[in-house]
């Protein structure tokens, strides 16, 4: 091999690997709706760190947390040297975050999944032309809008919209409903139930007599939040509740607790919120895994 073709090998292999390190990602994924979009665009391999709440796929568990939501610190972000961070930011409030992140030469992929399954898809679009993977973009869409499909049909095939509510519970001292224009509504309207709470957006403490006047024929609870009233025997003490339909016949259900964060599985949890609504799954039951 002559030196001039060495040379030009060694210059070629170099260049090789600059390029790839150059392209090597170290993605940091803060919000469980932004790690799972992630992971289901083939990105999992590149992710280094996740928010506390991320728990899904699996895997990510090997992963180590940077924190739990609204704690997150630069400090402990920054010491990963990640190139992108993709978060979901819903609430609006990790700004200061997401400056000091952008200050710091990285680049930030801000999505906000708040009310809609339209966020989700347009959240999905977003992330994948971000990495350059739109036509995974496109087959994760393709995927979501056929397990909506499904859910559909199945509520098609029954008679009646069960009236219902979402409460957010974290023990008795912390009993929130959720009104109109929130994702806990929007879940319900893609599982067939009819949300029964009306008169107010967002969030508000547990009111009895609202509550007395939708007289839900249903209630979900997330699997924590029902725990942490101590069960149905400790919901049904709420002031107001046991006076509703859902209570006097046990009509309580649970989900998981990213179950509202519409997600890339939101066509699968409304499948199972509605199957647990029509009695076709135990109510108590977790099934999507």
């Amino acid at each position: 091999m002559n030196i001039k073709f060495l040379s030009l090998f060694t210059a070629v292999t170099l260049f090789l690997s600059l390029q790839s390190n150059a392209e090597k990602k170290k993605i940091i994924t803060l919000g469980s709706a932004a790690t799972e979009i992630v992971f289901e665009l083939g990105l999992g391999s590149e992710v280094v760190a996740r928010d506390y709440g991320s728990i899904f796929p699996k895997e990510v568990l090997k992963l180590p947390s940077i924190g739990a939501d609204h704690k997150f610190k630069a400090e402990d972000i920054l010491k990963y040297r990640p190139t992108h961070i993709v978060v979901d930011d819903r609430r609006g409030t990790h700004i200061g975050l997401i400056e000091k992140m952008k200050k710091a030469s990285i680049s930030v992929i801000e999505i906000k999944i708040s009310k809609s399954v339209d966020e989700t898809k347009a959240a999905v679009k977003q992330v994948a032309r971000a990495f350059g993977v739109d036509k995974k973009g496109e087959e994760l869409v393709a995927k979501i809008n056929g397990d909506l499909k499904k859910v559909a049909e199945y509520c098609a095939s029954k008679k009646n919209k069960p009236k219902t509510i979402f409460i957010y519970a974290r023990g008795l001292g912390t009993l929130m409903l959720a009104g109109e224009k929130t994702s806990a509504e929007e879940l319900l309207t893609l599982a067939g139930a009819e949300p029964c709470i009306k008169g107010f957006s967002g969030y508000k403490p547990i009111n009895a007599e609202k509550i007395i006047e939708s007289n839900p024929q249903a209630i979900m609870l997330f699997d924590s939040g029902l725990e942490s009233l101590g069960g149905v025997a400790g919901l049904s003490k709420i002031q107001g509740l046991k006076l509703t339909s859902a209570v006097k016949e046990g009509k309580v259900v649970t989900m998981d607790d990213r179950s509202t964060n519409l997600g890339p599985r939101v066509g699968l949890f409304a499948m199972e919120l509605a199957k647990k609504l029509y009695g076709d799954i135990e109510p108590l039951k977790t099934v999507n895994e």
